[in-house]
């Protein structure tokens, strides 16, 4: 009963929100756009900053673990 209920509440939504996102609802397929391009980056700058904050949050996690120790079980 949960879910009927959920449905038509999306339903309305949608209804009543539609001229708001028109625009992108009824857009065409503008190919696969990469994180990069957006960003308006080349591949390899953007490689590269996704390793430099790859490896800090790895830093930043093995700083949680020894702060926040786990209790054995």
């Amino acid at each position: 009963m949960v879910f009927i209920i959920g449905l038509f509440l999306g339903v309305f939504i949608f209804g009543i929100g539609y001229d708001a996102w028109k625009g992108m609802y009824m857009a065409n397929f503008l190919g696969f756009p990469k994180v990069s391009t957006v960003l308006g980056l080349t591949d390899g700058v953007f490689a590269f900053l996704l390793i430099i904050i790859a490896l800090s949050m790895f830093r930043v996690a093995e700083w949680a673990e020894k702060k926040f120790p786990r209790e054995e079980y």
